[in-house]
């Protein structure tokens, strides 16, 4: 009896050594004090992974070896907000089957900044590419369930999805190229590759997805937005915008007529780090009121229960 209220007695120590709140009646405010300082020290955590993950060196060398804090501290560097990365996170999904070729493209692509996740076969991969924005998807044409050019006609004719698809496979006959591209693939590339291959083949795709191979100079209908100084003019006047709108407006032009969802623009200038479920929507107001004098048209249109785009009519999009 005597050993078991010692080893009670041990089992409830250990467990407010993890939990500094158990048996005490602290006031919310030390406790809010105490939470709010184990956070800042996972913030910083976080913060480090990211610049391992630019320098491509260990996480482990700079932070404590604890598995528990380490694998926190990576979970979180994928949720701090843009601001603090210095730029958005960029989404890349890949489907892929094969798990050496998996692992090596989830590394490569990690260490090159993008933010990865897997899908092995071909009905998890395309449930994984409807659930959220993704910025490319690089998807294999063999894959268990669902081939990669049934998925990617899914993606395209039943889902209007647009994200750019690099289609990975070890067919090298034109034919088999030709209806890759006919399902809908951006881009094609034969196994086996150099994954420096793959990283610029994505790094290009994205870029011509965003818009930012283009001219620094946006025109849509009678509203002309300037990439390098940031000025917005429409039927030469002009118009001062925000920070954050002046980013929603460059997404909605750079793909005019566009259906946007909420999630891909709230992903795009917030990163998913929204303030509130109502900020995109107080910025849309903000940046239609901006552009839209007495008698003139409003250019941004809201379609319930989907999202936004920029209206411009054939001709008047450069």
């Amino acid at each position: 009896m005597a050993m078991r209220r010692g080893a009670c007695k041990r089992g409830r120590e250990a467990r407010r050594e993890d939990n500094p709140f158990e048996g005490t009646r602290l006031h919310y405010g030390a406790r809010r004090e105490y939470l709010n300082e184990v956070f800042m020290t996972l913030r910083t955590d976080a913060v480090r992974v990211m610049d391992c993950r630019r320098s491509s060196r260990s996480t482990v060398d700079r932070i404590d070896r604890s598995p528990t804090r380490l694998c926190l501290a990576r979970r979180m560097a994928k949720w701090i907000p843009p601001d603090d990365q210095g730029e958005r996170i960029v989404r890349v999904l890949v489907i892929e089957d094969d798990v050496s070729i998996a692992t090596n493209l989830y590394d490569f692509l990690e260490n090159a900044g993008y933010e990865v996740d897997l899908a092995s076969s071909g009905h998890a991969g395309l449930q994984l590419a409807l659930a959220g924005p993704w910025d490319a998807i690089l998807l294999d044409l063999a894959l268990p369930g669902m081939d990669g050019l049934t998925l990617c006609r899914k993606l395209r004719e039943e889902a209007h999805r647009d994200t750019p698809v690099l289609m990975l496979t070890a067919k090298d006959t034109l034919d088999d190229k030709l209806a890759g591209f006919v399902h809908g693939a951006d881009d094609y590339l034969v196994k086996p590759f150099s994954l420096k291959e793959v990283g610029a083949r994505v790094s290009a795709l994205i870029k011509r997805y965003k818009g930012q191979v283009a001219a620094s100079v946006i025109r849509c209908a009678d509203v002309q937005l300037d990439l390098t100084t940031l000025t917005v003019e429409r039927a030469g006047r002009a118009i001062k915008l925000p920070p954050k709108c002046l980013q929603l407006l460059r997404i909605l032009m750079q793909s005019p007529n566009r259906l946007f969802s909420r999630a891909e623009l709230e992903n795009e200038v917030w990163g998913g780090q929204l303030p509130d479920s109502d900020t995109l929507r107080t910025h849309v107001y903000t940046l239609r009121r901006a552009l839209t004098a007495p008698g003139e048209d409003e250019l941004i249109e809201t379609v319930h229960g989907l999202g936004y785009r920029f209206v411009a009519s054939d001709g008047h999009a450069s």
